[in-house]
């Protein structure tokens, strides 16, 4: 599994090991598979806590992210997404989800702020071909907090990438982030 992870992450411009310095992948848009919709700071913001909401995408810097891969907790690549118009890091606005606070905002990237910190997770399908059945990843990903281990969500009326418990089905296409290359 972990060479299916390695081999999907070298293809999308993502790579890492532990105790490595931060790879950083190509800027990529990173797109709701419910919504089409891209995560992008509001307006052009490069303040300290500016939100991040989903966006009819446009390719404009505000919604160009970079993954900086440092490491892999469970076979699957831990990264900070940094903006590549204000080179600050999303992060979740809490560590306790009940709080209420639970959108992304950007602050200046803290290697040590595990609200910064997020899994990407390739969410895998069985396929059976004749008596054979094969784990396929599937190439919408799972974005997790590492701070409270739930998944980023879209929603339709929100509006903000949010924290919602669970991944969801593997047919709910709230929990799943297209990464597309700008």
């Amino acid at each position: 599994m972990k060479y299916i992870l390695l081999g999907l992450l070298a293809l999308a411009g993502l790579s890492g090991t532990s105790g490595a310095r931060a790879q950083v992948a190509p800027s990529t848009a990173i797109v709701s598979s419910l919504t089409n919709q891209c995560w992008d700071v509001v307006d052009y913001s490069k303040d300290d806590g500016a939100i991040i909401q989903l966006y009819p995408c446009t390719g404009t810097s505000n919604q160009s992210w970079a993954f900086q891969v440092y490491a892999f907790n469970a076979e699957a690549p831990m990264a900070r997404i940094v903006n590549v118009n204000s080179g600050m890091c999303a992060a979740v606005e809490s560590s306790n989800p009940a709080s209420g606070a639970i959108g992304l905002r950007q602050h200046p990237c803290n290697t040590n702020d595990p609200l910064q910190q997020f899994t990407i997770e390739a969410p895998l399908r069985s396929v059976t071909f004749g008596t054979n059945t094969f784990p396929i990843p599937l190439v919408a990903r799972h974005i997790v907090s590492v701070a409270t281990h739930w998944c980023m969500k879209a929603d339709a009326t929100f509006y903000r990438p949010f924290e919602a418990s669970g991944c969801g089905e593997t047919g709910d296409q709230s929990t799943r982030w297209r990464m597309v290359g700008i």
